[in-house]
């Protein structure tokens, strides 16, 4: 059994988790949460191990279309956490409640 994608999952998770504590009510917002949520996949994109060895190695941050990627990546799923997050949330709070 591979044990990267249960990493990954568990990791999501926990960065999922973070998004909610950081951002509270404005994570749930239906109007503004995707701007939240692409700015959180920034920062994690920016404080994350590739950008950050860019930082210490005295580099560009975004050479070549690899590096790219992994930006657009990182806003990608921003975006898909800032918008799903208040759906999820409010299906766990029924089923909590």
């Amino acid at each position: 059994m591979c044990v990267i994608p249960i990493l990954y999952v568990g990791l999501s998770t926990l960065a999922g988790a973070l998004y909610g504590a950081v951002f509270k009510r404005a994570a749930s917002d239906p109007r503004g949460g995707w701007l939240f949520g692409i700015s959180y996949g920034f920062l994690l994109w920016m404080f994350g191990p590739v950008a950050l060895l860019q930082v210490l190695l005295q580099r560009q941050l975004v050479i070549g279309t690899a590096a790219a990627g992994v930006l657009g990546a990182s806003l990608a799923s921003g975006l898909l956490l800032g918008v799903l997050f208040r759906p999820i949330h409010m299906l766990l709070r029924r089923r909590l409640a």
